[in-house]
């Protein structure tokens, strides 16, 4: 792919098919008319001036004219039968009936059906003329030139056919076909094949061989050959020199040696038989021998007596003499000797014929081959004058055509790229191809891609897949992980296969093993042991290779589990989640009931050209695939808008109705944890901004406001100083006790239970978590003392009783002590000092509705009940041998203090 070619248009293909369908239908039908022609015009000759001339031409003249009237009549009726097959008048079944591409035996009735006609026409212009209705020498010579007309309107029609159907496949397949000409060859071939050409003409060389690897450009450089040969036909200073003629023959395919080595005499045979009579040097295969004289001894031994066997070296030094005469060379090319596979084809069989026939005068000869191919006993460099490596490409030339590639398909379809600017370098590596160089350091990510696609099909392969799977995935997976993947497939396809086979067992042991103390981070994984079973088999570069998986999934194929590239993109294959970007890859679509990654990131990008996110807060809200899709690609959302995205979504949160759609109230969470990267605020700027957005959760919902407060005052400080932390949370804290003093008394049980529940429902935390926060890394908060909070106890104990399903776990939470996340004995002191007196009566409300604690961990309806009842009989638990009175409820035998 050049840089600077211009992408084809969707509709050119399409009418390139239709073009070339619509030129193949017409050679079709004029072959059909040649043969009807050729059949009807000979049969009339044949009938007018052929032996039976005098009885026919006698019985055709004694007929009155309306009797040729009828054979006109049955002409046209014969011609209407031979088309209407063709017609679609019926729903016809048969497809060969079709006018698309009619059958051969329509050209025959079509024939039969105009024999009638041109004998009339015979007759009546021809041999009527003459009185004695004789032919005379004009006449033959009419007849001849006719047929040798019809007979070259056929032969171009048939050659034009077979011309036509290669160019179709070369035209609709995936454009995979060899350098045809210097036109097509944007790989700098041509010079090789000039050199070639010239050194094949003057006669340095009587013997090439290409080595190459599979996809390297040998066939190219072959066609390139015979181009040039062309150019030079007539020049002045090649004239003393034998003209070039060119047979060819391909080994791949072949299920024996011996088959491939008649082919490639019977090629040469046919391309010298063009200019020359060969009959001297022909004879019939082995193959057709054995068929006749199979059945019969006597047939084999009176065959032996009267024929002889040529050897194909043999068959072809006769061909020198034809060649001299001609003033000619015959170059027989050979191509693809590594890629038969067969077990009956014996590669030394073909290389050994071709050192027979290497002196034989006018003959030479081109051999392609990998170095594999050449075996222990014939090399190339002793079969051949020449040995010409293939050359690969440049890396400067694969960097541009990559980045041509990549260029192409940013901006094919206006997608947002989901990698934020700053980042780039650390994990979008090729975009260092954008640097005057275009070389990338020597083992780096870069290099080794472009050195596995040094060679051009691999190259153009790998752009092909890379452009076809882009189609259906623009935007959905990072480009530049895709062509890396692409390459594997095209230049490494069994690397590929391995990490299919392993991936799913690497993700699942590779997370546990990264988790585990390592000094210098080796590892012995089953994934790492399979893959050095793969290296000794491996036809492909095996340094390359294991240096894009490494790229692409840290430690698969490595003794370390540690991304040497970066740190992984937003849409990274060693990512499984929200998506499994491999997967996407491998299956080439994404499923039409999958979120896209474009649609959360048009959202984002809105916001980044101060677009309103009230849409983008409301997706948060209302879907945890959403959620997750943002968080993943949270670093192109604008810094200086994340708190205001925070207080949407907070308001969200606390509206009834989306909690509906999505249970939970946290989706406010996800843009929080991104807060790191914005600028810290003043300490009374912070304080007032939480405290707004608390103030609208706490009526509703006390467990969001727990989270509020939990998060941006007890969690890590993003968006202030350290220093500022505790001053924040104080000045927080009690603003929090003045509202809840101010306000929960003017509620009734009933409201004041619904704040409790949220409209999520509870977890049975919540008024434990707002009321007793705790201390956090050593700091003492204020208003977290349990008597802080006893004028809240009674309305708590009416909330109780009006909403006992919610309230159970909130009082439990309260009053009983946690052992190791488990529900251990009444805490006497807390019960004492909330609810005062009324203590006992807290207890054995708990223990008569203990069955209405939901089925959770840590706090078993029955546990709850035994605890509550042994404290009703023998108080709190002793801590110095003296156990409480459960009667005056205080461990020094004293009243407790009053609810007021």
């Amino acid at each position: 792919m050049k840089p600077d070619s211009p992408a084809p248009s969707d509709d050119a293909e399409p009418a390139q098919r239709k073009a070339l369908a619509v030129r193949i239908r017409l050679h079709r039908f004029i072959i059909l008319a040649a043969y009807a022609v050729i059949a009807a015009v000979s049969s009339a000759v044949a009938v007018t001036f052929g032996q039976a001339h005098t009885y026919w031409g006698d019985f055709l003249t004694r007929l009155p004219l309306q009797h040729w009237t009828w054979m006109i009549v049955i002409s046209v009726g014969l011609a209407a039968l031979a088309a209407f097959p063709s017609c679609r008048l019926y729903p016809l079944r048969s497809s060969h009936l079709r006018l698309d591409y009619p059958p051969l035996w329509i050209g025959v009735i079509a024939g039969i059906g105009l024999l009638p006609g041109f004998i009339f026409l015979i007759q009546k212009y021809v041999l009527a003329a003459r009185a004695d209705n004789t032919p005379v020498l004009t006449d033959w010579i009419v007849a001849v030139l006719l047929l040798l007309l019809i007979v070259i309107l056929w032969s171009w029609g048939i050659r034009t056919l077979d011309d036509l159907s290669e160019r179709m496949l070369l035209e609709t397949a995936s454009g995979e076909h060899p350098i045809r000409s210097a036109a097509e060859d944007e790989y700098r071939f041509d010079r090789v094949g000039k050199r070639l050409a010239h050194g094949l003409r003057q006669q340095r060389y009587r013997s090439i061989g290409l080595i190459g690897g599979y996809g390297s450009g040998k066939t190219g450089i072959t066609n390139l050959i015979r181009e040039n040969v062309e150019k030079i036909r007539h020049q002045a200073e090649f004239a003393q020199y034998p003209e070039l003629w060119f047979s060819h023959t391909t080994c791949w395919g072949f299920a024996d040696s011996k088959s491939a080595i008649h082919e490639i005499l019977d090629a040469a045979i046919r391309e010298v038989d063009d200019r020359a009579d060969t009959l001297g040097v022909r004879s019939l295969p082995d193959s057709y021998i054995s068929a006749v004289t199979a059945s019969s001894s006597w047939i084999e031994q009176l065959w032996s007596l009267f024929s002889r066997h040529q050897s194909p070296e043999s068959r072809l030094a006769g061909l020198s003499p034809i060649l001299t005469a001609l003033n000619a060379r015959l170059v027989i090319i050979v191509e693809d000797l590594d890629r038969n596979q067969s077990q009956d084809f014996d590669r030394q069989a073909v290389l050994a014929m071709l050192q027979r026939i290497k002196d034989i005068p006018s003959l030479s000869f081109v051999l392609t081959g990998g170095r594999e191919s050449t075996g222990d006993s014939l090399a190339f460099t002793k079969l051949c004058d020449h040995v010409e490596p293939m050359p690969t490409l440049p890396l400067v030339d694969v960097a541009k055509s990559l980045l041509a590639a990549r260029e192409a398909a940013s901006k094919a379809y206006g997608d947002v790229d989901p990698t934020p600017d700053p980042r780039r370098s650390d994990f979008g590596q090729l975009l260092r191809w954008d640097g005057p160089s275009l070389i990338p350091k020597y083992d780096s990510i870069e290099r080794r891609l472009l050195m596995l696609l040094r060679t051009p099909r691999n190259l153009k392969h790998t752009i092909e897949r890379s452009a076809d799977l882009w189609e259906s995935l623009h935007g959905e997976v990072d480009f530049d992980e895709l062509l890396c993947v692409s390459a594997l497939h095209v230049a490494a396809p069994s690397a590929l296969d391995f990490i299919i086979r392993n991936i799913d067992d690497f993700r699942k042991t590779a997370s546990r093993i990264e988790s585990q103390d390592r000094s210098d981070g080796a590892i012995n994984a089953p994934w790492y042991d399979r893959w050095q079973e793969v290296v000794p088999k491996a036809d492909f570069d095996v340094d390359s290779v294991t240096t894009i998986i490494d790229y692409l999934l840290p430690g698969m194929v490595t003794s370390k589990i540690a991304r040497s590239y970066g740190s992984p993109g937003p849409q990274a294959l060693c990512r499984v989640k929200p998506t499994d970007y491999f997967r996407r890859i491998m299956e080439g679509e994404v499923p039409a009931d999958e979120l896209t990654d474009q649609e959360v990131l048009r959202l984002i990008e809105e916001a980044r050209k101060g677009g309103s996110l009230t849409t983008l807060a409301d997706k948060m809200v209302s879907s945890f695939a959403f959620i997750a899709k943002w968080e993943q690609f949270a670093d192109r959302f604008p810094r200086d808008r994340l708190l205001e995205l925070i207080s949407l979504t907070l308001k969200e949160a606390v509206t009834p109705a989306l909690f509906k759609r999505q249970p939970g109230s946290e989706a406010w969470l996800v843009p929080l944890r991104a807060t790191y990267r914005c600028k810290p605020m003043p300490a009374d700027q912070y304080v007032d901004w939480m405290w707004r957005e608390m103030e609208k959760a706490l009526p509703k919902n006390i467990g969001l406001a727990n989270s509020i407060y939990d998060q941006f005052a007890l969690g890590e400080p993003r968006l202030i100083e350290w220093d500022q932390r505790e001053y924040c949370r104080d000045r927080l804290r009690e603003r929090v006790y003045a509202w809840c003093k101010e306000h929960w008394p003017k509620l009734t049980p009933a409201e004041f239970a619904k704040a409790v529940d949220g409209p999520a429902g509870s977890r049975g935390w919540e008024l434990c978590q707002l009321m007793f926060p705790g201390s956090s890394r050593g700091f003492k908060v204020k208003h977290s003392e349990r008597s802080d909070w006893a004028w809240a106890g009674p309305l708590i104990q009416a909330a109780a009783v009006a909403c006992p399903d919610i309230m159970i776990r909130q009082v439990a939470n309260l009053v009983f002590k946690q052992v190791q996340f488990t529900v251990g004995p009444v805490d006497g002191k807390s019960l004492r000092a909330l609810f005062g007196e009324n203590g006992r009566n807290v207890v054995k409300w708990i223990a008569d509705n203990s069955h209405r604690l939901p089925p959770v961990e840590g706090m078993d309806g029955k546990v709850v009940d035994d605890l509550a009842e042994r404290w009703l009989l023998h108080g709190d638990e002793p801590e110095d041998g003296k156990a409480t009175d459960p009667v005056t409820d205080n461990q020094d035998g004293t009243a407790p203090p009053s609810d007021s």
